[in-house]
């Protein structure tokens, strides 16, 4: 046991605890044990923040930060001005989805226009490498005390000001990463869609995949049967397998909502039973079977994250033509009254 731990600390690069839960997972298949790294390690890190500054009149900053830390790379940082009551109302302890959607909620309604200090301030350039890993090894080993000192100092070393902050940190699996941001590995799940493929046959033979035991979420009003779906769709399921395994990764795998999104592999349907067997995918070497009737209407994921961030933009389009056409229409009727009179 100690042996096969020690390989896969080697292998993925990941401390002895996280090793040791891999291997208790795939129940002490190492082969396996090595493919659940990515639902093990918590090697990512989120940021959450807000801040004040200022004597007489006063900033408020919202923020957030997304970062590989083991890498010591941002990989996403998203920062707000906003009112003071508004930042009071908000606790940064909360779900990275909800936290998010408040501070581009918020990015959208503000009317203060961001300063030409606040402009400037760019995480990806204030925090070195060095920086993000040893704040990442500082959270790893809970002194937060530290943690904070650190990036406080930081802050205030280049806004020139005292600042008041509370700020939240947390790590996290690149697996429930990709449940708030599947963009951040587009090209990485592409690579290894292809791999997949030219390593279909050989992973069936040896028999590595990890399948588990699943129900669709049903939706009467909203959902779609399967013979309307198409391989490479996403739905809803719940994951029903009782092993840990099958409890770990239902936990793992749920969003901030709740559910769990998988996406169509393959399907089949038995004659005998008249019902599609239907194999889904939720992430390298995971897999899930469900069986369900023709006549169900599965649920499908919404897609709220793309009309979210593409929201603020509308507005400002919005608002950009009305402005202009006003401006057109005083103009025709100056030139109207002109010709006239």
């Amino acid at each position: 046991m100690d042996q096969k731990i020690g390989i896969i600390q080697q292998t993925a690069e990941i401390n002895q605890d996280e090793a040791k839960q891999a291997l208790k997972l795939a129940e002490g298949d190492l082969d396996k044990a090595l493919q659940m790294v990515d639902y093990v390690s918590q090697s990512y890190m989120i940021i959450h923040g807000r801040a004040s500054y200022g004597s007489y009149n006063k900033t408020y900053l919202l923020f957030s930060i997304v970062t590989n830390g083991k890498d010591g790379e941002i990989l996403k940082s998203d920062l707000v001005t906003t009112s003071e009551d508004d930042l009071e109302n908000i606790n940064v302890d909360i779900d990275h989805k909800v936290f998010i959607k408040t501070l581009n909620d918020i990015g959208i309604k503000s009317k203060k226009s961001i300063n030409s200090k606040e402009s400037q301030l760019k995480f990806e350039r204030l925090f070195t490498a060095a920086d993000i890993f040893e704040l990442f090894t500082l959270l790893k080993a809970d002194d937060l005390s530290k943690f904070k000192t650190i990036f406080k100092e930081k802050l205030e070393n280049f806004l020139k000001e005292e600042l008041n902050l509370e700020i939240f940190a947390k790590t996290l699996t690149k697996v429930k990463l990709r449940t708030y941001y599947p963009q951040l590995f587009s090209e990485e799940s592409n690579i290894q869609n292809n791999n997949s493929i030219k390593q279909n046959a050989e992973q069936k033979d040896l028999g590595l995949d990890i399948n588990l035991t699943c129900q669709p979420v049903i939706s009467p009003s909203s959902g779609r049967r399967i013979e309307e779906l198409l391989d490479g769709d996403e739905i809803l399921v719940k994951i029903s397998d009782s092993s840990e395994m099958g409890r770990y990764l239902a936990s793992l795998l749920k969003d901030s909502t709740g559910m769990i999104k998988g996406t169509i592999e393959d399907r089949e349907f038995n004659q005998g039973t008249e019902r599609y067997w239907v194999l889904i995918k939720f992430g390298p070497n995971i897999y899930g079977n469900l069986s369900v009737s023709p006549q169900i209407k599965i649920s499908i994921p919404k897609k709220e994250e793309k009309s979210m961030e593409n929201k603020e933009g509308t507005l400002i389009d919005q608002g950009t033509f009305m402005l202009f056409f006003f401006i057109g229409l005083f103009i025709i009727i100056i030139i109207f009254i002109l010709i006239i009179f």
